[in-house]
């Protein structure tokens, strides 16, 4: 269903005295993008309308590279426009002026750095879209002894890779549930010489709930190694052994049952991967707001000293007038600082987008400039049991004293040693958006946890960390339009 690529064509354009030189280069995956073309007879340019899927939002691996010769290889790129061009600073290939031998043009895709025609490093990530985008490495020569007299080079790329799908059937209930899986791929490189090693694990791309995929450089299996590493919320880790035959162009489907002491693979279905199809079609994103019922929020503190009426519960009820608030002691003297937010959502997912709501302070609205951090975790160390509604039972109206009854979190959570979290995002600070403004932050959604953790190192006001009103988390999921 994904990276089924492409017919790649250069375009020519002839320029004002009427010469046929300059190539312009176009490609389409038929997957991902749709591709018109038509003359412009006035200015005789073939012009493009390239749509392009949000899976390949990032556009980091749209670059091809192309060489004629000895000439110095170009590499194109897609600009703003939808016009493919020569990378800036380089020159475009133009057609030869005679033809007393043949002339051969070499391609490849991605042209990005470190690749070449002969030259590709596996990457080792491949659980985002841009990660398993750039790891599709085609190849292709096209020998012409004569100029087309229409001025179009067709090259018809070959997959130098192969395409390796793991279907989870079932997982023992005690193991919980899949959160990663990584697929071994015999080799690491390709190389002018040789298939070069070691062995290389590969982070494979959830493509469906328990279906992972990535792609291997192809060779001879071997005994030994782990061919498959599959994590899980419960049990840890589970690897299966002997790494299988690959051969490039070719997609293998494995089934893979987790047990608790050991795992079974069948054997693969293997189909053609040279190709593919999914004409007339393109694709959208609709992000959702999470259902966040059910729901359940914690951290170190929940200030409700002299009637502060904060409650942790308040950032999910979707009333933008209540909030809850850190310890109100001082930046450098709170006493829950790092803050930290630990959201329960009950079931292992994906985010891609998070909302915060400020809370509605008229006296200080310009300064909720939080710096913060997220992170997911489906380690249920990562959830701390303590009861705060039942310890601020008849407290609210003076203060608390000592607070030591908080440091429970330091023996009984994760929070201190961040151990098993994974970061979603680089640390971001917030504009202070007045209430009831939202302001959202993109992340990976390429991880997924149980738990979304939200870590404040240093909070961006003189009495008190950090105060939300609400918390809003969001999916983002791809629908075809046909």
């Amino acid at each position: 269903m994904f990276l089924e690529f492409f017919e790649l064509k250069f375009f020519h354009v002839t320029d004002s005295s009427g010469n046929s030189r300059k190539l312009h280069v176009f490609t389409f995956s038929k997957d991902y993008i749709s591709l018109t073309c038509s003359m412009e007879r006035l200015y005789s340019v073939i012009l493009a309308m390239l749509i392009i899927s949000p899976l390949r939002h990032l556009f980091l691996c749209d670059m091809l590279g192309v060489a004629c010769g000895e000439e110095l290889p170009v590499v194109y790129t897609k600009g703003e426009d939808g016009a493919w061009t020569a990378l800036e600073g380089g020159s475009d290939l133009v057609w030869p002026e005679s033809y007393d031998e043949p002339v051969t043009y070499s391609a490849w895709y991605p042209a990005t750095a470190g690749v070449s025609f002969s030259s590709f490093i596996l990457p080792a990530d491949q659980s985002a879209y841009e990660g398993i985008s750039s790891a599709d490495f085609m190849t292709c020569t096209k020998e012409i002894w004569e100029k087309p007299s229409d001025c179009v080079l067709p090259l018809e790329l070959d997959r130098q890779t192969a395409r390796v799908i793991i279907n989870i059937t079932g997982i023992e209930e005690k193991m919980g549930e899949v959160t990663a899986v990584e697929i071994t791929s015999m080799y690491s490189a390709i190389s002018p010489a040789n298939l070069e090693g070691p062995v290389k694990a590969v982070r494979a791309y959830k493509v469906a709930a328990d279906k992972y995929a990535a792609l291997v450089i192809p060779g001879t299996g071997v005994s030994g190694e782990v061919f498959v590493k599959v994590t899980t919320s419960q049990g840890g880790t589970v690897n299966i052994s002997d790494i299988k035959d690959a051969v490039a162009g070719k997609s293998y489907t494995y089934d893979v049952y987790i047990g608790s002491r050991d795992a079974t693979i069948s054997d693969p279905a293997v189909s053609d991967w040279t190709g593919g199809t999914l004409d007339g079609s393109t694709f959208i994103t609709k992000t959702i707001a999470l259902d966040r019922s059910g729901w359940s929020v914690t951290g170190k503190f929940d200030e409700r000293e002299w009637n502060e009426p904060s409650h942790f519960r308040h950032l999910l009820d979707g009333d933008g007038s209540t909030f809850w608030e850190s310890d109100w002691s001082g930046e450098n003297d709170a006493y829950d600082t790092p803050v930290i937010l630990v959201i329960d959502t009950k079931a292992v997912q994906s985010f891609s987008k998070i909302g915060l709501m400020n809370r509605n302070t008229d006296y200080d609205n310009d300064k909720h400039h939080y710096r913060l951090e997220f992170y997911v975790s489906t380690d249920d160390r990562t959830w701390w049991n303590f009861d705060h509604d039942a310890f601020w039972e008849g407290k609210t109206s003076s203060g608390v004293g000592d607070k030591s009854v908080f440091d429970g979190w330091k023996t009984e959570t994760n929070w201190e040693t961040m151990e098993g979290w994974e970061q979603v995002c680089p640390e971001v600070t917030m504009a202070s958006l007045h209430n009831p403004e939202i302001e959202y932050f993109n992340l990976d959604s390429s991880k997924s946890g149980r738990y979304f953790i939200i870590r404040c190192p240093k909070g961006g006001r003189p009495l008190r960390p950090l105060e939300f009103a609400e918390i809003y988390l969001y999916r983002t999921e791809i629908q075809p339009i046909d």
